[in-house]
């Protein structure tokens, strides 16, 4: 062997090297063929209330009907921020499972983005929708849709729900039918304008859920219109006439199967806590019935386009019977543009007919009942946990909660301001 010296020396460490560096750029190259580099990253931090429950958290996906793992990590008192990656084809959501917190966070993620996320024990809810993502394109914007989808759907099933109490009088199943196609053109006109959006997964995302409202032309001018703004964007080959998934793979279902029993033993271990009363708030709807005397139910509904006042009130409630004067005040000054609705929390009927003809409290004031005849109090009504009276909520004519507690002058007040600009 000749043992290079001077400058055959360095030309043969230098040929060497470059020998080196080829094979390795090559071994680079394959690598990188056949597992190509992440293309979004997120950054968790968990707060305590997660972190003190050691745990795997499993980044996954649904990509063309196969489900994959991402990427994992553990979590704990001391490693309480992560870093999770992962390759996705185009924009998309993801779901973060952690496998002993009922928590599944959804996120949307773009080719290229960097996301911030902090999560708690406050965010466990089955497939909950991030609030906040930071770096996430796209996922302000989910949030709005996915939170139109929810509060529509809620409102949607409790119309749906009364529709099938038998005592329900005729004119409220009549107003909750008109409520509902109401919605429903409202729910259709949200979509066509997220159809609009410049997210491809958000137009994506609401062609699915026009398929089944809209008459089969208008379907097929609205995904040609889509595909036409997004060419690349595989998924609406998904909704094309004819299309036919791909048969899942094992590797897939395998995936699958592991998520579901995460989730299922989640759900074992999630200890049963008795339901929490919800106290409505200004912007929501009263989640109430209204019950006769005879056994019979109303709804808010029949006062649609009407502004009223949802009092509780008692008999023996001595605050509840010097507000009387003023309610009734209100209803002889506003008429037929503001309706009143005095629930009493009396359990005997007797003394609340009396303090009703007492405090001529009964002409264009409809009256309705918390206690059943057993003296037991009807679920809605306790739902919304009325522990002092009186109380009131004030409803604009959709039946949303404008004001609460709100009495006398100040009612009276509220009431010129809204038909003021009601009726300019």
């Amino acid at each position: 062997m000749i043992e290079p010296n001077g400058d055959s020396f360095y030309i043969y460490i230098s040929m060497r090297s470059f020998i080196i560096i080829c094979i390795a750029s090559v071994c680079l190259s394959i690598s990188a063929a056949n597992f190509p580099r992440n293309n979004f990253e997120i950054i968790l931090q968990v707060e305590p209330s997660l972190a003190c429950v050691p745990q795997e958290v499993y980044l996954h996906a649904l990509i063309e009907s196969e489900s994959e793992i991402l990427d994992s990590a553990q979590i704990d008192n001391n490693h309480r921020t992560i870093r999770l990656s992962g390759v996705v084809p185009y924009q998309t959501n993801v779901i973060l499972t952690f496998s002993k917190t009922n928590l599944d966070a959804e996120v949307v993620v773009t080719p290229g983005d960097k996301i911030w996320l902090t999560l708690g024990e406050e965010d466990a809810d089955y497939y909950h929708c991030v609030k906040d993502a930071k770096g996430s394109k796209a996922h302000s914007e989910y949030v709005q849709f996915m939170n139109y989808i929810k509060n529509y759907n809620i409102r949607k099933a409790r119309y749906q729900d009364m529709q099938l109490i038998t005592k329900l009088d005729s004119i409220s199943k009549e107003s909750i039918s008109d409520i509902l196609r109401k919605q429903q053109q409202q729910y259709i006109d949200y979509m066509l304008k997220t159809s609009k959006s410049k997210y491809p997964f958000l137009v994506w995302y609401a062609n699915v859920l026009l398929r089944k409202l809209l008459p089969q032309k208008e379907v097929r001018n609205l995904l040609s219109n889509a595909i036409s703004r997004f060419p690349a964007y595989l998924p609406f080959n998904q909704l094309r006439p004819g299309y036919v998934a791909p048969e899942e793979s094992r590797k897939s279902m395998v995936v699958t199967e592991k998520i579901w029993s995460i989730q299922s033993r989640r759900m074992k271990i999630k200890p049963n806590t008795s339901a929490i009363v919800k106290t409505p708030q200004i912007g929501e709807e009263l989640p109430i019935l209204l019950h006769r005397e005879d056994g019979r139910l109303s709804s808010l509904l029949v006062f649609s386009g009407k502004y009223v006042l949802v009092e509780f009130w008692a008999s023996w409630c001595q605050p509840c019977l010097k507000e009387i004067p003023n309610i009734v005040m209100a209803k002889q000054k506003f008429g037929d543009s503001f309706e009143v609705c005095a629930i009493t929390l009396d359990k005997i009927s007797s003394p609340w007919k009396r303090a009703i003809n007492e405090k001529q409290f009964g002409e264009g004031i409809h009256h309705y009942q918390g206690f059943d005849k057993r003296g037991n109090q009807y679920k809605d009504i306790a739902s919304l946990g009325v522990e002092t009276i009186p109380q009131n909520y004030l409803l604009d004519g959709e039946g949303r909660i404008i004001a609460i507690n709100i009495y006398g002058e100040d009612l009276i007040r509220k009431l010129e301001e809204l038909i003021e600009k009601q009726n300019p």
